[in-house]
């Protein structure tokens, strides 16, 4: 019952969310351009070079990604510590096309107040790397990150994330709070996760947090910004100590 109504939750904010213009692939893609995910690529063969079978999906070559389905770690023997998707090149643009990654856990009250697992496992984990003169990090967009055992994204590049939910992970809901990296959250949600809802070095803008554990949007520097927001029911509403904050609900 829990499971159901989770689901129902997030489709219902999911269907408020904007789609991002960078949208699905053309009619006739090539396997060079855009690259396919889907659960049974990801646990029985591998869904493109260098991704072995299993959890997570390994993404080694930059280019453009997207979900034909769901990814669902519950099944895994150790869920809490899954991770769905790793981004391990710059210049990844990964659509999630609607669909969602699923864990197992759920959390109580709003704001959080304790959720029923933590571990290890993200949603999308981008690892660090120097995206040198081109400036290439990694884009993520359209879709939904739920229950997982640490945080629903985790930047440790420069990421831009636009359109997407992430709701009831044990962590944060966004995290690119590494480095000197500037990230770029638009038009997203994050509901109910333990930890901050969006954490970031750079620019939130046009987004909601709400009923997150500790703070509702948190961006860290002097170029740190919080434009458009709506934030209510979390433990703190907006962090911005060196950076501006204009323009926000609450």
């Amino acid at each position: 019952m829990q499971r159901r109504y989770l689901s129902l939750c997030a489709a219902a904010l999911l269907a408020a969310l904007p789609t991002a213009a960078s949208g699905a692939p053309p009619a006739n893609p090539s396997v060079d351009q855009f690259r396919q995910i889907d659960q049974h690529c990801a646990l029985n063969t591998g869904c493109f070079r260098g991704d072995d079978p299993g959890f997570p999906v390994t993404i080694t070559e930059s280019g453009s990604y997207f979900l034909t389905g769901n990814l669902d770690v519950t099944g895994e023997d150790s869920p809490l510590d899954t991770t769905a998707i790793v981004l391990a090149a710059p210049g990844i643009a990964l659509d999630l096309a609607g669909y969602s990654l699923i864990g197992v856990v759920g959390c109580a009250a709003t704001p959080v107040s304790g959720c029923s697992g933590t571990g290890a496992g993200v949603g999308i984990k981008v690892n660090a790397f120097n995206t040198g003169a081109e400036g290439k990090g990694a884009k993520i967009t359209n879709g939904t990150i739920r229950g997982f055992g640490n945080d629903g994204i985790q930047c440790d590049t420069d990421c831009w994330i636009d359109a997407v939910l992430t709701m009831e992970n044990a962590g944060h809901g966004i995290d690119a709070d590494f480095g000197d990296h500037h990230s770029t959250v638009l038009r997203s949600q994050s509901v109910r996760n333990a930890g901050d809802g969006i954490r970031l070095r750079g620019l939130v803008a046009d987004s909601t947090a709400r009923g997150n554990g500790v703070v509702g949007i948190r961006v860290i520097g002097r170029s740190g910004a919080v434009r458009g927001c709506t934030v209510n029911k979390n433990g703190w509403g907006i962090s911005a100590q060196y950076g501006t904050a204009s323009g926000n609900t609450f």
